[in-house]
């Protein structure tokens, strides 16, 4: 569920023209309270680089932080898929000033993003995102 959930096609206009808040995820797993934000770049990226996040997705998943466990996917070509779960221990981080701020331009627009350095702690891989799907998942059956 969510905006650009299973297409592949770039969406025009605002999340909020299309009935949705600013910084909603892309999508939530289904029967969970689990969000994800996917993003992957445009041009060709070594796995060595860092990941880009918007601050209004940090900041929607810290105001909705516990009740939604978002999660940003950072996909790299076609087999590299880098997780970063938007938690309390991410907040305090940025809260903090540990990520550096980008300002790209972006189709002609400077953009702002929080860029994560590929080697930090919060940068897992796709698996540990599985396990948690999974054990969520599990938890709520027993």
């Amino acid at each position: 569920m969510g905006l650009g959930a299973g297409l592949d096609n770039f969406i025009s206009r605002t999340a909020v023209s299309h009935g949705h808040k600013k910084g909603d995820a892309d999508m939530t797993v289904e029967s969970t309270n689990i969000s994800l934000e996917v993003t992957r770049p445009n041009i060709p990226v070594p796995s060595t680089a860092p990941l880009w996040i918007r601050p209004d997705k940090i900041k929607n998943a810290k105001l909705h932080f516990p009740e939604k466990d978002t999660w940003v996917v950072h996909c790299i070509e076609r087999t590299t898929i880098r997780v970063i779960r938007l938690d309390a221990e991410f907040f305090t981080k940025y809260q903090r000033g540990q990520y550096k701020i980008v300002n790209p331009r972006i189709r002609g627009a400077m953009e702002t993003y929080i860029s994560i350095p590929h080697d930090d702690v919060s940068v897992k891989g796709f698996e540990v995102l599985i396990d948690h799907i999974k054990d969520w998942k599990a938890q709520t059956k027993s």
